[in-house]
């Protein structure tokens, strides 16, 4: 079980990757973590803790459920399509069409309303 404290840099969330897919793409994910870092640089968490804790949290717990590197790249964007001026386009672009489309459905859950079980 990865214990999140653990993973509170990118580097340390790549070793966890690595740990159980070597052929996991580092790139990928410090290309993901720069760019949620830089779109949310401005954004702070309720305590006052940089946005990307909350990203990075994500993406740790997508480790744990030892996700690919894709949905651990879209864990790391999951809010810069709703919280900042990014577009679906823009992840298209920079990250490609598998990427942008969990980010853009991750959103579309965030967005739905659950009812309670009866």
């Amino acid at each position: 079980m990865v214990v999140l404290r653990d993973i509170n840099t990118v580097d340390a969330l790549i070793d966890r990757v690595f740990s159980y897919n070597p052929e996991g793409n580092a790139d990928l994910l410090r290309r993901a973590y720069a760019f949620s870092n830089e779109v949310h640089y401005r954004q702070r968490r309720k305590g006052g803790a940089p946005y990307i804790e909350h990203p990075l949290a994500v993406a740790a717990l997508l480790c744990e459920m030892r996700m690919d590197t894709n949905t651990i790249a879209a864990g790391l964007l999951h809010d810069t399509i709703e919280d900042t001026e990014t577009t679906v386009q823009d992840i298209k672009e920079l990250f490609g069409d598998d990427i942008a489309f969990l980010v853009e459905s991750l959103t579309k859950l965030s967005q739905m309303e659950f009812l309670p079980d009866k």
